[in-house]
């Protein structure tokens, strides 16, 4: 078994994705699906709009593909 996190990323850059080749390649390779479980929020610290301390904002997100290997 194996557990992968896929997700998105928000930034300066724009949208950035994470996580995606590794499973495809992974099923590519005769792996196969078995969940799709939720994973977390992604955080940053940014300055607060007000001049005051810092908050955090959300940043992205990912969930967890777990897999079986090939028999």
């Amino acid at each position: 078994m194996r557990k992968v996190k896929v997700g998105i990323r928000i930034g300066d850059k724009g949208l950035s994705f994470f996580g995606d080749d590794e499973v495809n390649g992974l099923i590519a390779s005769g792996w196969v699906v078995r969940a799709v479980n939720p994973g977390a929020g992604i955080v940053q610290k940014v300055p607060s709009k007000d001049g005051g301390k810092e908050v955090f904002a959300l940043a992205g997100a990912d969930i967890v593909v777990v897999l079986d290997e090939p028999k």
